[in-house]
C-alpha cells in the first residue's frame, strides 16, 4: 500500500490474453512485478472513475456486468459481479462512509439507486444490497429528467448527475439538489483536497 509521505502509481492493462497490474512506489523507486487475472473479454470503462474503498481500487467494465477489484496491499486482482438490472445503465463505484464499497446509478424512473456490498465471513465480497432508493423528482427542478450519474466526490458525499436541464449535484448527507451548470457534462473529475 501507499502511506503518508510516499505515493504510488497503479498501472492496469488489458491485452488479448489477460488483465495485469503493476504498482510504482516512490518509497522504493521501483515498479512491482505484474499480477494478472483472467481476461473478461471486456474493456475498463475509462469514462467512469475508479473508487478507492479501504485499500482497494474498483474499476467498472464497459458492459456494466462486472467490476475489477485491485487490492493495493496484496496486489490481488479479481472480478466482482454487479447487481443485475433489466436496463443498460451507467453505474459508478464509490467509497461508503464505513470504508466499504458502494455503487450509484439512475434507474428508468430517474431514481438515484445506491447499493452497498456485503462482506462475507471469509472477508470476500458477498452480494449487493440496496441501501437507498431516492426519488430525484422531489429533489431537483421539475424539468431535470436525470439520465445518469456522472461522477462522485465520495470524500464529501456529493453525486454529480447529468440531466436534460443541466448538471446537478446531490448532497448525500443533506439530500439537497443543486444545479451547478446549465448544460450537461458527460465527464467530471471531482478532486478533493484537505488542508490542515
Amino acid at each position: 500500500g501507499c502511506y503518508l509521505g510516499h505515493f504510488c502509481v497503479i498501472f492496469i492493462g488489458i491485452d488479448d490474453k489477460e488483465m495485469f497490474a503493476s504498482v510504482y512506489s516512490s518509497d522504493s523507486a521501483a515498479w512491482s512485478e505484474a499480477t494478472s487475472a483472467q481476461l473478461t473479454y471486456d474493456h475498463l470503462n475509462w469514462e467512469v472513475l475508479p473508487a478507492l474503498a479501504g485499500n482497494t481500487l474498483y474499476f467498472i467494465f464497459e458492459r456494466g456486468i462486472t467490476m475489477l477489484k485491485y487490492n493495493l496491499a496484496t496486489r490481488d486482482m479479481s472480478l466482482i459481479p454487479l447487481p443485475a438490472t433489466p436496463f443498460f445503465r451507467r453505474i459508478v463505484p464509490m467509497a461508503m462512509d464505513d470504508g466499504g464499497l458502494g455503487l450509484a446509478e439512475v434507474d428508468m424512473q430517474s431514481n438515484l439507486i445506491l447499493w452497498s456490498i456485503e462482506i462475507g465471513p471469509d472477508g470476500n465480497a458477498g452480494g449487493w444490497v440496496l441501501s437507498r432508493d431516492i426519488e430525484l423528482k422531489t429533489l431537483l427542478h421539475a424539468h431535470a429528467l436525470v439520465l445518469f450519474v456522472v461522477a462522485i466526490a465520495d470524500a464529501v458525499g456529493v453525486v454529480f448527475m447529468y440531466t436534460v436541464d443541466g448538471t446537478y449535484t446531490i448532497d448525500l448527507k443533506s439530500w439537497q439538489g443543486t444545479k451547478v451548470f446549465s448544460y450537461g457534462c458527460y465527464d467530471i473529475i471531482p478532486f478533493v483536497s484537505f488542508y490542515t
